[in-house]
């Protein structure tokens, strides 16, 4: 599936943004989100987050920015880049830019598997070892785990 050029406006400074929608990574209730690459900044092939939802849909999407920008500098925390208006088939759309940081799941997925039962439960967040490593939170119980496009992916 190709994806479309999107140009937004910068909601805080008017700047134009350009990016291209490389995927699909949710649909929600309130909106949908993609993997997105910029075009016309120099990211160093770096990709984000995008969250997009009609702009009258999008309150709850606007407390999300409030929220995040009280944690920009938890290193743990999805880090939120800012938030455009643009226009999708006469639409106005709202979309926040987030850091991607897929982690544990896409290697999960990488490797062929589905979790099946990822929860707060089954998360462990540790505290950060005294050399400095940012990687605290660590994926667990794999019973339910299932090879991808395997049948009966819930069934036990």
């Amino acid at each position: 599936m190709d994806f479309p050029l999107v140009k937004g406006v910068a909601i805080r400074n008017g700047l134009t943004m350009e990016w291209i929608k490389l995927k699909v990574l949710d649909k929600g209730s309130d909106g949908v989100g993609h993997m997105v690459k910029p075009v016309n900044y120099v990211f160093d092939d770096r990709v984000f987050a995008v969250r997009s939802c009609r702009y009258e849909d999008s309150s709850s999407v606007q407390k999300e920015l409030e929220i995040l920008e009280q944690f920009a500098d938890c290193g743990n925390i999805v880090q939120c880049y800012g938030d455009t208006l643009s226009i999708d088939q006469g639409m106005l759309v709202y979309n926040l830019f987030l850091e991607y940081a897929p982690g544990g799941i896409r290697d999960i997925h990488d490797r062929g598997y589905v979790h099946c039962d990822l929860k707060p439960a089954n998360i462990h967040v540790f505290p950060p070892d005294p050399y400095g490593s940012i990687s605290n939170l660590q994926i667990a119980d794999f019973g339910l785990v299932r090879r991808a496009g395997e049948r009966n992916m819930l069934e036990a």
